[in-house]
């Protein structure tokens, strides 16, 4: 899946898009001739989160929407510079995209990712984004549909370099969950039929590190950072093939 050799005399952009594991693990990464970059739009979770992300960038969707849909921008209150992002957009050469999740939250055709296991985050964040009557609507993706988000994020990056990132297995009492599980085995035979990368995090994690890398499946500590970032790196290697 590695194959893509690339000119090293030049620096490579990578663009990484996804959620706070990747914000807290990019900026440590440190390949030579590799310039990474993680614009923090937002926490992107689901494929449709990326999707609106590259609808924004490329001008489909209104400025003024970032204000409610994107993290930074609601938390900031100032919209945000969609030039600055697109520069990001157009000179990456390869993006790592993150998709753990499923699920999304859509309002007006928009999507919203909040934390569905928390009603008073929900409300909180619906006042401040000025949904009034909290009519949002509690989508769970199916493989048709994961698909259909997977060719269109394909369109919007052309013949660039796509390497899709998963979740980690998570188990609640032994039992793995089912939705992350579905995600990663969705995921994985997707990609492998269009020829697009997939990694996996969670294989850097052991039955006797795992609790020094991750306290919830969800987020790394310090120390898994390191690892992660380390991961990362390897992976990037062998996409360029540098030894």
């Amino acid at each position: 899946m590695f194959n893509m050799l690339i000119n090293t005399n030049v620096s490579t952009n990578i663009l990484f898009l996804g959620s706070c594991r990747l914000s807290n693990c990019f900026h440590k990464i440190n390949v030579p001739g590799v310039i990474v970059r993680h614009p923090q739009i937002t926490s992107s979770y689901s494929a449709k989160d990326i999707i609106q992300e590259f609808e924004w960038i490329n001008g489909i969707i209104p400025n003024s929407m970032t204000t409610s849909i994107f993290h930074t921008g609601l938390w900031q209150g100032v919209e945000l510079d969609r030039p600055t992002y697109k520069k990001m957009f157009d000179d990456a050469d390869i993006f790592f995209i993150e998709i753990s999740s499923l699920k999304s939250i859509e309002h007006n055709q928009y999507y919203y990712h909040l934390d569905v296991a928390n009603p008073i985050c929900i409300n909180s964040v619906c006042k401040l984004r000025g949904i009034a009557d909290y009519q949002y609507n509690f989508i769970t993706d199916g493989r048709t549909q994961l698909e259909i988000d997977i060719d269109k994020i394909i369109s919007f990056i052309g013949n660039r370099k796509l390497v899709i990132v998963t979740h980690m297995l998570a188990t609640i009492d032994n039992e793995v969950i089912p939705d992350r599980k579905r995600l990663i085995d969705d995921l994985t035979e997707i990609c492998n039929q269009r020829s697009v990368s997939i990694i996996y995090p969670g294989e850097i994690i052991t039955n006797e590190n795992k609790s020094l890398i991750t306290p919830d499946y969800s987020h790394y500590t310090e120390y898994g950072i390191e690892l992660v970032a380390e991961f990362y790196q390897r992976k990037i290697k062998e996409i360029m093939k540098i030894n």
